[in-house]
């Protein structure tokens, strides 16, 4: 193939001749022109030119090399749970890893798992074969690989205490292994660096009775669904909990934000640091909810809260 450099500003009007050559080369699902209002949990976000699912590993870094020389600008979308997306849209190729990196292979207590494997899919997996740690994460939605990104956890576990080791593809589309002591994990913030893709992570879990873990799954699914707003499109928590101090939802709850409407998004009357789409809800009107928020938290309290929602613009 030759260099497509005198085409690289077509990506938003010529982008079927690259979703074509990829369908040609059967490298993978092609969507031209989806909806991010579609592809998001907080079903907001205007219109990308392509959406790509690779079948296969190979054919994944087939894509990845295409979209090098065609010079596109692209993103990994995981279940899109955590992600706020402009109503403007974005010029942009999105990757989904749904298909070519599915997998849940068992070796003793460790599990080596795909980035794009939804993280009720891996639960529901260690119920099944009496594989303990994870219990906890029950009810995150979204991927394993956006869970390893945004460092997901909930009741004092974090995905990052079980994993021994990370494959990514670099920015060279080249494979990559870390192990656990190369790998830099923080509160809600993952290891990945610029460029790079998680492909799989191997899991260290427990052996346990499989009805134990079935009853621990069940018990934080329930105390999940009693204490967030599971009924409205969301992204979940809005705010990261600040370091060593209250919880972001009992700070919005005490400068008199709950149930707070703008436009088509409120604040939870249940949880505070949920944004709920109740309705026709657009970018701004989060948008605007969320600086509201911050002000007056900033204002009554001092501390600066930090998103935990990711913002595409």
């Amino acid at each position: 193939m030759g260099d497509r450099r005198g085409d690289r500003q077509a990506i938003g009007t010529d982008v079927k001749r690259l979703g074509a050559e990829i369908q040609n080369k059967k490298l993978g699902e092609v969507v031209v022109g989806p909806y991010m209002c579609h592809l998001t949990s907080f079903r907001i976000g205007g219109k990308v030119p392509l959406l790509i699912r690779p079948f296969t590993e190979e054919a994944f870094f087939e894509v990845m090399g295409l979209l090098k020389e065609w010079g596109c600008k692209w993103k990994v979308l995981g279940r899109g749970t955590n992600l706020l997306v402009s109503d403007e849209g974005l010029d942009i190729v999105l990757l989904d890893l749904r298909r070519a990196f599915c997998h849940i292979r068992r070796e003793g207590n460790f599990l080596k798992v795909g980035a794009g494997v939804r993280i009720a899919e891996l639960i529901q997996y260690c119920s099944q074969v009496g594989l303990g740690g994870l219990e906890a994460l029950s009810g995150i939605p979204g991927s394993v690989g956006g869970a390893v990104k945004g460092n997901a956890g909930s009741w004092g576990k974090e995905i990052c205490q079980f994993i021994k080791s990370m494959t990514v593809a670099d920015g060279n589309l080249r494979k990559a292994e870390r192990t656990r002591d190369q790998i830099d994990f923080n509160y809600r913030r993952g290891p990945l660096k610029e460029g790079e893709v998680l492909l799989e992570v191997l899991l260290e879990l427990e052996e346990k009775d499989p009805i134990e873990v079935r009853s621990q799954v069940r018990w934080f699914w329930l105390q999940r669904k009693k204490r967030q707003p599971l009924g409205f499109p969301s992204a979940g928590c809005v705010f990261k909990n600040p370091q060593g101090g209250p919880s972001a939802g009992f700070l919005i709850e005490k400068v008199g934000l709950k149930g707070k409407r703008i436009g088509g998004a409120m604040i939870s009357d249940l949880h505070a640091n949920f944004i709920l789409n109740v309705g026709g809800a657009t970018f701004k009107d989060v948008l605007a909810l969320i600086e509201l928020a911050r002000q007056r938290v900033k204002e009554v309290f001092g501390y600066q809260l930090e998103l935990e929602v990711e913002l595409w613009t």
